[in-house]
Parts: structure tokens; C-alpha cells; sequence
């Protein structure tokens, strides 16, 4: 994207350095830029819609079309699949997942199990830059990467045929003008893990507009690290996580950029 510039970033400025146009400073800015101007497309594989407005409403997406078809094209080289793959939903608290290490799947070998550690890292950058849909199942995969089993074969072929099929699914961020706040929504199960007898967490964060519009711009699902008595318990360990991994650091951010921010949690925990 042309001859990159050195950037210092202040809390107050930023101050961009060009051999060609020297320095020069812009105060409250959000927008970085090179030398030419030149309109970010790709992030390592993230791609970003144009940002399009609507009624005073502010539209873009996000997606990783090409990043999955590298995916789906490891997972076949390796497993040994014949394309194309039939389409699916996406893994969820079903049969297959929850007995992943447990009853007759214990002590059974995955054939992928050479591979796992490189097919469920793609898959973890994946969940967490595009298709917050998947961070549950990419998230107990990647915990069997040490003890693949077959189980873990056939949760992993579903959710590769679930992302050849919908490959082309963007994440849309919305937003209108004005001072929005900071929206947290946390859930937990309890003792889900069978494995484990633990809790698993899980969040979204939106950045919420005057109008209603939403950006998810956060979200995540978690193991917990303590083994919660009761549902209530398990939620309330949601909501600590959520807020910390999540809210608190996104207000901070934000707080620099409007002055003030308003952070609202919802979840059974705060009910």
C-alpha cells in the first residue's frame, strides 16, 4: 500500500513521519494513513467491505472468504476428503460434542491427530476475526489438540463443511453519528464440560448507536477455570470474565475517543 510511514501514536495526537511530506500532526484522529493514500482491503486475510451510508446510518463488513477456502483446502489435503463438501450446520451442543473424550470415544485415536494443532490454530484465528459462531466448537477442539481423538474427526469434518458452505458470510458492523455506549451480554452453562464437570463462558460485545444500530466488535467462549456449585454461580463467573477480557479494556479505548463512555452488562447474573 505504498511507502509506509512511521507512526507514534499519543494519547492526545498522532504524529505520522513521511520522507516526502515530513511531520505533521492530527489531532483527534481515528483514521491512519500511508504515502499515497491508498484504502485498506486485507488484514492477514481479513477482508473489509466499503464503508456505504444509508438514512445517516454507517455500514461495512468484515469477511474471510479467501481464508476459508485455504482452510477447507489444508482440511482436504490432509484427511483425504473428496470436494465438494456437503453443507452443514454449525457444531453446537450436540451428541458429537459433548461426548468428546468420554464413553467410547476415551482412549480412541483421530486420524487428523498429526495435524490438529495446525488445522484448529487457522480455525482459532478464524473465530476470532469474523465468525464469532464458532468460537465454541474451535474453542473444545483446541483443547483435544494434545489427546485428538475420533470424535474430534468428525466435529472437525462438520465444521469444515459448515464453513465451505457459508464461506462467503459477513460479519456487518452498523453505526449512526452521536454518542453511543458500550453493550455487554454474557451466558453460561453449567457443568456442560462432561470431561470436566466445568462451566463454559460466553459474551458478545456491541458498540450500540443513538439510533440502535450495532458493531460487534468482541465476543468470546471460554472454559471456565473453576468448577461452579450452581448455575447462578456459573453465570456470575461469566459476567467477571466478560467484563474484564472485554468491556472494561473496549471503554478504555473508547473513553480516549469520546471523552466518556457508558458500559450496560446484561445477562442472568445481573438480573
Amino acid at each position: 500500500a505504498g511507502k509506509a510511514d512511521t507512526l507514534e501514536v499519543e494519547l492526545e495526537a498522532i504524529r505520522t513521519k513521511s520522507p516526502s511530506h515530513g511531520e505533521y500532526v492530527l489531532p483527534n484522529a481515528v483514521s491512519f494513513y500511508t504515502d499515497p493514500p491508498v484504502p485498506a482491503k486485507h488484514f492477514l486475510g481479513i477482508a473489509t467491505g466499503p464503508l456505504e451510508f444509508k438514512d445517516g446510518v454507517g455500514e461495512c463488513a468484515i469477511y474471510q472468504s479467501d481464508y476459508i477456502s485455504h482452510i477447507v483446502t489444508k482440511y482436504l489435503e490432509h484427511s483425504g476428503q473428496v470436494a465438494p463438501l456437503r453443507g452443514a450446520s454449525v457444531p453446537g451442543m450436540d451428541h458429537e460434542i459433548v461426548n468428546i473424550g468420554i464413553g467410547e470415544d476415551e482412549g480412541t485415536i483421530g486420524k487428523l491427530g498429526h495435524h490438529a494443532a495446525s488445522l484448529v490454530g487457522a480455525l482459532l484465528y478464524l473465530a476470532r476475526g469474523s465468525r464469532p459462531e464458532i468460537s465454541f466448537v474451535v474453542g473444545i477442539l483446541g483443547r483435544r489438540v494434545t489427546s485428538w481423538t475420533s470424535m474430534c474427526d468428525k466435529v472437525l469434518h462438520r465444521l469444515v463443511c459448515y464453513l465451505s458452505a457459508s464461506r462467503f458470510d459477513r460479519l456487518v458492523l452498523q453505526g449512526s453519528s452521536g454518542d453511543g455506549f458500550i453493550l455487554t451480554q454474557t451466558d453460561a452453562d453449567h457443568a456442560g464440560d462432561k470431561s470436566s464437570g466445568r462451566s463454559t463462558s460466553g459474551f458478545v460485545t456491541f458498540i450500540v448507536s443513538p439510533g440502535g444500530e450495532r458493531a460487534l466488535i468482541g465476543w468470546g467462549s471460554r472454559r471456565q477455570r473453576v468448577t461452579a456449585h450452581s448455575t447462578g454461580e456459573a453465570e456470575i463467573v461469566a459476567t467477571a470474565e466478560a467484563v474484564k477480557r472485554s468491556a472494561v479494556p473496549l471503554q478504555g479505548t473508547y473513553e480516549q475517543l469520546q471523552g466518556y463512555c457508558f458500559l450496560a452488562v446484561q445477562g442472568d447474573a445481573t438480573v
